[in-house]
């Protein structure tokens, strides 16, 4: 809000790898931070060269804007793109419209649509 002054606590880190120097960040409330802290720092301990095949042949998700050629419901939208790769209600949040609303001809609607990847990650927390 203009005229607010908002604090945060910063826990930072570069790492040179490959002549790129990556800054690395993690940024809390001051209320929360002690909850995020081992948190972030794990984060950066993992950074490491990506290996994974799999993970390497993924495209990025990119949003894709469509106009419907005839008024639909933005479920029927989403069904007739099958590269879509968010859940439907993630896409209706996107685009501030229910599931089943009627989108008309004339209006933008943005798909995201790409590979979908499941990523997991492992956290160990360290002790204090």
């Amino acid at each position: 809000m203009p005229g607010q002054q908002v604090s945060y606590e910063v826990l930072g880190t570069w790492i040179w790898h490959r002549a790129n120097l990556y800054q690395l960040l993690g940024i809390s409330t001051p209320a929360r931070y002690s909850r995020y802290d081992d948190t972030f720092a794990d984060s950066f301990g993992s950074f490491d060269e990506l290996r994974d095949r799999q993970a390497l042949n993924v495209r990025p998700s990119r949003i894709e804007v469509v106009t419907p050629a005839r008024p639909m419901s933005l479920s029927d939208l989403i069904a007739r793109n099958p590269g879509v790769v968010v859940e439907p209600r993630k896409i209706a949040l996107i685009n501030a419209v229910g599931l089943e609303d009627q989108v008309a001809s004339n209006r933008l609607v943005k798909l995201i649509e790409g590979d979908a990847v499941l990523l997991t990650t492992t956290t160990t927390r360290r002790g204090r």
